[in-house]
């Protein structure tokens, strides 16, 4: 599935103005949509991300550019899924531990995952639920 071969999304936020922030993400499969991001317990990822707010996300891969004798005749192939979200911080140890294991698993990082007492107090693990999703895939 292409959310758990990708590792960066671009995840968006309206406040007075838009605000894109670009971040890596673990895709829980088997689900019907729900990622799992990380950072520190302060500055404005947290502010925004930490108000229990509606999000819009994208994550695109590139592909081949066309190429041909005019400029309408060029373009290029891309993957994306776009959608939107509710997200939420992660307080109970337990989902903490299973979003942290998550993105581990995006970055296929070899088993088993251990975790560091200390940075895992200093870690805050967001979710995000999907609610609408919608995929272009352009070859």
């Amino acid at each position: 599935m292409f959310l758990s071969t990708q590792r960066t999304m671009v995840l968006g936020f309206t406040q007075d103005v838009p605000y894109l922030l670009p971040l890596n993400y673990g895709f829980l499969p088997g689900t019907t949509g729900v990622f799992y991001f990380h950072g520190a317990l302060s500055g404005k990822k947290i502010e925004l991300m930490g108000k229990g707010v509606q999000a819009s996300f994208v994550v695109y891969q590139e592909g081949l550019v066309i190429t041909g004798p005019s400029a309408c005749d060029w373009g290029m192939n891309y993957s994306s899924v776009m959608g939107e979200g509710y997200l939420e911080i992660v307080s109970d140890p337990e989902e903490k531990k299973k979003g942290l294991d998550c993105l581990m698993v995006q970055f296929q990082a070899p088993i088993p995952y251990g975790y560091d007492e200390k940075v895992f107090l200093r870690t805050q693990v967001f979710k995000l639920t999907i609610n609408n999703l919608t995929a272009k895939d352009k070859h």
